[in-house]
């Protein structure tokens, strides 16, 4: 599954992760792919997510107003 997702690519949560603050179905973008995790950068604060709780998104223009599948 991490092949799936690289630096720079943008990435949404599909499912609710306890204790993680940030929007479902917002673009976040990936700043560290691990073995089972990704990190997800939101704004100046970064968040480990498991690959289970999140999709890969195509962003156009500006990620935080327009997402395409």
């Amino acid at each position: 599954m991490q092949n799936d997702f690289k630096v720079g690519d943008y990435a949404k949560l599909v499912l609710k992760v306890p204790g993680v603050k940030l929007a479902m179905g917002k673009p976040y973008e990936v700043v560290k792919v691990y073995n089972t995790t990704v990190r997800l950068r939101d704004y100046n604060q970064d968040w480990t997510i498991p690959f289970a709780a999140i999709e890969k998104v195509e962003v156009y223009g500006n990620p935080t107003l327009e997402v395409r599948k």
